[in-house]
């Protein structure tokens, strides 16, 4: 559902205005603070275990950078294919493969 409002909504009149590139990084950047509020709060798997002025700054240049270039690249494909489904399945794919397939091995956490 996120989707609705990252790509569905968001990006249509700022790409008018701005671009791609532009629209992605503004939109990136927004999308990674989002994402920052959600980890704030999931806490026990990602901000508790360090103090906040370490996870911050690790958040940002990992989290926010990530999410960014991802969301760069989902403004050009959603540009090119005008499809909300194509954003969606783009987005459940970076879930799964940093939620499922890259943090098991990573924090040694099992699901």
């Amino acid at each position: 559902m996120e989707e609705l409002g990252w790509t569905g909504f968001a990006p249509s009149q700022a790409e008018l205005r701005h671009g791609v590139l532009t629209t992605g990084l503004v939109v990136g950047v927004l999308w990674g603070a989002w994402h920052l509020l959600q980890m704030l709060w999931v806490g026990s798997t990602s901000a508790e275990s360090i103090p906040l002025a370490l996870f911050l700054p690790q958040y940002f240049f990992s989290a926010i950078a990530q999410l960014t270039a991802y969301r760069v690249l989902m403004v050009w494909v959603y540009d090119r294919t005008e499809s909300l489904l194509v954003a969606i399945l783009m987005h459940a794919s970076y879930i799964f493969s940093t939620l499922f397939v890259l943090a098991p091995p990573t924090t040694g956490t099992p699901f």
